[in-house]
């Protein structure tokens, strides 16, 4: 197919490992930035895009990427008034190259082809609600919250190397600033690198976007090409059928499927009706086909076939960006995922803390407060967007993810109610304690008189009546300190809740 270019985008949800957070800087990777054949060991490799982007608008093309999708938020994303501690950020994060391997069962893992990258950090910060402070001597790190997405981005792909490259997203294999492997020999993974050199923590959970201009549409879902675009959104490679046995095709249909084995097709049903396909028109610009793993974009102006003309605004359209326009709202959305995957991990950690910080979970309820408003409706300021965003939610079973947040919410509040129920206890058990010893001191005098009395012998006993009151109030509180301290096995575990 003539400029067979695909854009593959990566929307990979991250969280930040506390303390590790490492500012990006590109000059660092452009310096390092060639689009001569990458070398990896005794392996060349030819950069397939570099015709389309090369070291000299690899960074243009990712500022362009950031700011488009500002510009198209900015006229069309809208919050409430409580909601306006919202502010997005977007900026470029690194530059390398991707090595396609074959797509075979093997522990030694064979390049096939190469392709410039950029990636891209989308932050979300969620500042405190003004109001009365928890803590005025230190800020708690729930009173400012950030949720990450991380997009990797490959212009200009192929179709056959984009099918191979979402089949091995979860475990992209990188040629960064000039290194294939890193510093133990092994192969540089992206979603590590992430982790190691950024302080970025991926979920485990990737989503595809993948975008195409009317003309190659055409080419890929017309004859004998139809099943294509079925592939694509189930992310496998089209293969022959009469070469493999485990091919099968996604359908129309909300639960037929087709089964090949060999020369033999059998036609069969899946016991749970799932809607793996569906073809959503919003705009005249664009339109989606969604499944649970993928989403494909058609755009369906002409004259879109490289990744430039699509991401860049159109002067002749109202300087309107056909990708932009559609990441904006898969974004918003996807950050909705972010929210919930963050925390649940939150409440998990506080939970599992030998030492719960009881301040730090009261925050966090500050913080299910403001992120609260991600989850409203009517977050847009035009109908269709809304009618998108509503789509995107139900393909990616947001609804569910965010009933698991709140049943978490309540978990977390039972368990500090259960927590300071048990300090309450323990505190209580100290006063008791205390007042014991308060009054040992206090009473010092007559209690040794008492001991002398009883033990020694010394004194001559005059029994009166107050020192009958007294023997029966020291023996009293004798009685009760044994009772409550039930001396060492009661301070051993004293010990412990500390």
């Amino acid at each position: 197919m003539k400029n067979d270019n695909f854009d593959l985008i990566l929307a990979i949800p991250c969280d930040t490992i506390r303390g590790k957070l490492i500012e990006p800087k590109p000059e660092d990777f452009l310096n390092n930035f060639s689009d001569n054949p990458v070398k990896c060991k005794e392996n060349e490799f030819n950069i397939k895009n570099a015709a389309y982007d090369n070291k000299s608008n690899i960074l243009e093309y990712a500022n362009i990427f950031c700011e488009q999708i500002k510009k198209h938020g900015d006229y069309e994303l809208i919050f409430s008034d409580e909601s306006s501690n919202i502010k997005l950020e977007r900026k470029p994060l690194v530059f390398g190259q991707v090595i396609i391997y074959e797509d075979i069962i093997s522990e030694e893992y064979i390049g096939e082809s190469c392709y410039n990258f950029f990636a891209v950090v989308s932050n979300l910060l969620v500042k405190k609600i003004s109001g009365r402070r928890l803590s005025q001597k230190k800020e708690s790190s729930f009173d400012n919250h950030i949720f990450n997405i991380v997009y990797f981005v490959v212009p200009d792909i192929s179709y056959h190397d984009l099918t191979l490259l979402m089949d091995q997203s979860h475990d992209l294999w990188c040629n960064i600033m000039g290194k294939c492997y890193d510093s133990a020999g092994k192969r540089l993974g992206f979603l590590e690198y992430l982790d190691h050199n950024f302080g970025y923590k991926y979920f485990g959970k990737i989503y595809h976007i993948i975008f195409s201009d009317s003309n190659q549409f055409k080419a890929i879902n017309i004859g004998k090409n139809k099943g294509k675009l079925f592939n694509i959104l189930a992310a496998e490679e089209y293969k022959d059928k009469d070469e493999f046995s485990h091919q099968i095709e996604l359908s129309e249909n909300t639960n037929e499927y087709i089964y090949y084995s060999g020369n033999k097709t059998k036609n069969f049903v899946l016991s749970k009706k799932e809607k793996f396909f569906d073809d959503y028109n919003m705009y005249e610009s664009y339109m989606a086909y969604a499944s649970i793993y993928s989403y494909y974009y058609i755009i369906n102006e002409e004259d879109k076939d490289l990744f430039y003309k699509r991401i860049s605004p159109d002067s002749e359209n109202g300087d309107f960006s056909s990708e932009a326009n559609i990441l904006f709202i898969l974004e918003t959305e996807i950050f909705k995922i972010t929210a919930c995957l963050v925390s649940s991990m939150e409440i998990y950690e506080q939970i599992n803390n030998p030492i719960p910080n009881m301040v730090e979970i009261q925050n966090m309820f500050r913080h299910f407060i403001n992120t609260r408003p991600l989850f409203e409706k009517l977050n847009y300021r035009y109908l269709g967007a809304q009618v998108e965003a509503d789509f995107i939610f139900k393909q990616f079973r947001i609804s569910d993810m965010f009933a698991d947040y709140d049943r978490k919410r309540e978990l977390l509040k039972s368990y500090c109610e259960v927590n300071n129920s048990i300090i309450s206890n323990k505190n209580s058990i100290i006063l008791s304690l205390m007042g014991l010893l308060f009054a040992f001191i206090t009473g010092w005098d007559k209690f040794s008189i008492l001991i002398n009395i009883l033990f020694i012998d010394k004194y001559t006993v005059i029994w009166d009546i107050e020192l009958i009151i007294q023997v029966v109030i020291w023996l009293f509180v004798l009685v009760m300190a044994i009772i409550i301290v039930q001396p060492v096995k009661r301070i051993k575990k004293l010990l412990k809740m500390d």
